[in-house]
């Protein structure tokens, strides 16, 4: 904070007596353009207590709490893409716009557990701050390692809250501290020096590899006294409680080699990475395979992938296809239903058979006998049964338009089955959801224009539509809701458009 004040006076970063000039600030913009992207950053988010504000005399200098956090999160989705990331905060407001904000990155609470005069009622002992932190379904924890290096039964209390616990301070330099915290299963610590003070590093790996964790270690070279080094869990395998939810389940994504379905099961893999099946149809083999292979490639063999070729649009292929799943594949978890297509723009009286046939036997047929085929063994687990069904619907079947009239029924009718089941299924415990997406830039253009690709940019020219990890995150997220939880029925927009047919186009 004294930094800060030197720097709006003067103008510089000044030194501990702010009255020389030290090296510029950096900037979070210039460290992902210049440092690869396998570099991860755990980004803590500095932001004084309403205390610290009136004693350092902050008033006048603080930015306001929600512009603040908006500047991170527009650098991060900006430029942050492909890297894994993880926030943290001292601040438990800072950790709640974080998480209100935001669905994919993950946050941790950072506590000094009440080993200091109190700052926030909410971070006022490690039993508030669980509280708080699984109230909000934060990541977990980053406690100082005074109360679980006097009782390391903490460190289970945290874990079984369902909570990562992370912990720092100077008694980490003590390796029988970090031993300590690991034999009771600590997914991290963070030390000062330790590394520096001769320890060598194959003692730290080997104490985390005795509490069966996959370590990694980020080393600084700066020579400051409390410059930290961080042993942690690789980020892709810290769980955040949607990916808890989601591991070791097993899930279907019909039309996964392109657009909405390739990103649906890109994003599934990362949020569950390490105890996934996925199960990819599509026509084109080839395409899947290659999904496939990514997937392996980005987050490892923790996610088994089976890409199948299915014309979902044919009865005999589909059910040909659930007869014949692998054993280990049988037990759907999560059906997506995103297999969908649109052929032309001719109206009524002008429409092409073949265009209406496919559009009805892919859009409706399909979907309702894919689901005929796996929602039995839905219902037959346990007392109530489990599962959930996803379907992709349109603004369309809300909204019919002009040049639309078939594919918006196909979609209407997909509204309406999909109503009716979930009333059907009131008394289970199958979730029914469907996802409404409005403009989108995918290969569906494409298709509904023959492969005319300038006919089908022209649709998007001078606005900014969705992308297909837009509707892929919420579909993640609505699998990945607690239980009791059913998120119904969702309608997601750009930001220009309003209705099927009101959007805003720059000139």
């Amino acid at each position: 904070m004294k930094h800060t004040r030197d720097f709006k006076a003067k103008g510089f970063k000044g030194n501990s007596r702010g009255d020389s000039i030290q090296s510029p600030f950096t900037t979070l913009e210039e460290m992902f353009v210049k440092l690869p992207t396998s570099i991860g950053f755990n980004i803590e988010m500095k932001y004084p207590m309403l205390f610290e504000s009136e004693e350092q005399g902050m008033d006048t200098y603080a930015v306001e709490l929600n512009s603040f956090v908006d500047t991170v999160l527009t650098k991060v989705y900006d430029l942050g893409t492909g890297r894994n990331i993880i926030f943290s905060s001292f601040n438990p407001d800072i950790c709640l716009l974080l998480s209100f904000k935001q669905p994919s990155i993950p946050v941790l609470f950072l506590t000094d557990a009440g080993c200091e005069p109190v700052g926030d009622i909410r971070a006022s002992s490690l039993q508030e701050a669980i509280r708080f932190a699984s109230r909000w379904k934060l990541l977990g924890i980053v406690s100082s390692a005074e109360p679980l290096v006097l009782c390391p039964r903490l460190i289970r209390v945290v874990k079984e809250s369902g909570l990562v616990c992370v912990s720092y301070g100077t008694l980490n330099n003590e390796i029988h501290n970090s031993r300590l915290q690991a034999q009771e299963g600590i997914d991290a610590v963070i030390v000062d020096s330790v590394l520096k003070r001769s320890l060598p590093l194959m003692k730290l790996h080997t104490l985390f590899k005795t509490a069966h964790l996959s370590v990694s270690s980020l080393y600084s070279t700066h020579s400051a006294p409390r410059t930290t080094t961080l042993a942690f869990q690789t980020l892709r395998t810290m769980s955040t409680a949607m990916s808890k939810r989601l591991e070791g389940k097993t899930i279907l994504v019909t039309g996964a080699s392109s657009g909405i379905g390739k990103a649906t099961a890109q994003e599934f893999a990362r949020t569950a990475p390490s105890n996934l099946k996925l199960i990819l149809t599509a026509r084109r083999i080839d395409s899947l395979k290659q999904i496939a292979q990514e997937i392996e490639k980005e987050v490892g063999s923790g996610v088994k992938v089976l890409p199948v070729q299915l014309d979902i649009s044919k009865s005999s292929e589909v059910r040909s296809f659930v007869q014949n799943l692998p054993k280990e594949f049988q037990q759907i978890d999560v059906l997506v239903n995103n297999a969908g297509l649109v052929k032309g723009v001719d109206k009524v009286g002008d429409i092409k058979e073949d265009d209406l046939d496919i559009m009805m036997a892919t859009n409706v047929t399909g979907l309702i006998n894919m689901t005929q085929a796996i929602l039995p063994a839905m219902k037959s687990r346990g007392e109530a049964g489990s599962g959930d069904i996803i379907n992709v619907g349109s603004i369309a079947g809300r909204e019919p338009y002009v040049g639309g009239s078939i594919y918006c029924a196909t979609k209407a009718a997909v509204r309406s089955f999909t109503d009716s089941m979930r009333k059907e299924l009131i008394a289970t415990r199958v979730r029914v959801m469907e996802i409404d997406p409005g403009q989108v830039e995918t290969e569906f253009s494409v298709v509904r224009f023959g492969g005319d690709k300038a006919k089908a940019d022209a649709v998007y020219k001078g606005c900014e539509p969705l992308t297909p990890l837009d509707i892929a995150e919420v579909v993640v997220f609505a699998a990945g809701r607690r239980e009791n939880v059913v998120l119904a029925d969702a309608l997601v927009f750009p930001n220009h458009q309003a209705a099927a047919t009101i959007m805003h186009k720059k000139s």
